[in-house]
């Protein structure tokens, strides 16, 4: 992980300090970032490879999974027998050209869907008693 090397020189240390940044707490926001890249990556994803992406023990993988859940940046089930991750959704960590086609295509798609349903309403509707 990038921010690990990133804290090990004694001049970015400083500069986190005197931008008060903690380094735990910072640490902690990149593990669930890197957690988010992997489950844009792979949609099924071995413990052992969390734990190593992230640099933790594989006995922690479960409580990060249970963080990004928890954080709304991933939607996913674990499967404690097998040892996996299965990523339903991931939050996006940048917003692009990429992303805003996806967005608008699921718009489109929106508003078709629901204008299907107001035909099937409008023509569910009895007719009006005169």
């Amino acid at each position: 992980m990038f921010y690990l090397a990133f804290t090990e020189t004694k001049a970015n240390v400083s500069f986190m300090s005197k931008h008060e940044l903690p380094l735990d707490s910072c640490g902690d926001k990149m593990r669930l970032l890197t957690l988010v890249s992997l489950g844009h990556a792979n949609k099924e994803l071995p413990y052992g490879a969390i734990a190593a992406a992230l640099r933790v023990e594989a006995s922690a993988v479960e409580t990060w999974v249970m963080r990004g859940i928890g954080a709304g940046l991933i939607t996913a089930k674990m499967d404690q027998v097998r040892e996996v991750v299965s990523v339903s959704s991931v939050a996006e960590r940048d917003f692009g050209p990429k992303q805003w086609e996806r967005l608008h295509a699921s718009l489109l798609e929106w508003s078709e869907s629901i204008h299907g349903l107001l035909d099937v309403l409008a023509k569910a509707r009895p007719a009006p008693v005169s």
